[in-house]
């Protein structure tokens, strides 16, 4: 082993100034490795925190949008309950309305008839005002020709 170790000296003291290089190379590499393997460590560090905050942020998002299409459906239900309770009144309305037109139509008729029995009943009492003023006029008559004969 001696020997070899011998010869391996040998051969580097043979080569002159490169060994001398490639040991520079292989320290400054060395250095450089020892440097940036901590700033390669807190990149990637700094990259799972990102991803983290990323994650958390998106999680946020789907509750905020589940939180809000939760309200959005009550807020519908809530309008369809409305909607059904106006329908009702509408209804309700109409048919009171219907009511009071069927009401107004039996009173214009029951009004009309009315109108048509005074009309009868005026032409009655023109008839009977027509006949006591015949029969006054006979009776003057009548109470001319006696009080006149005597």
């Amino acid at each position: 082993m001696d020997t070899a170790l011998t010869h391996w000296v040998d051969a580097l003291a043979g080569s002159g100034p490169a060994w001398l290089l490639v040991v520079g190379v292989l320290l400054i590499l060395a250095f450089v490795a020892v440097k940036a393997l901590p700033s390669i460590d807190k990149y990637r560090q700094g990259r799972l925190e990102i991803e983290m905050e990323r994650e958390k942020r998106k999680a946020e998002e789907v509750r905020l949008r589940d939180e809000r299409d939760r309200e959005n459906a009550r807020i519908s239900t809530r309008s369809l309950d409305v909607q059904q309770e106006t329908n009702a009144v509408v209804a309700a309305l109409s048919q009171q309305m219907a009511e009071y037109k069927n009401q107004q139509a039996v009173t214009a008729a029951h009004l009309e008839a009315s109108r048509e029995r005074s009309a009868a009943m005026g032409k009655r009492v023109e008839r009977g005002v027509e006949i006591m003023e015949d029969v006054a006029q006979e009776v003057h008559e009548i109470h001319r020709h006696t009080v006149r004969s005597r």
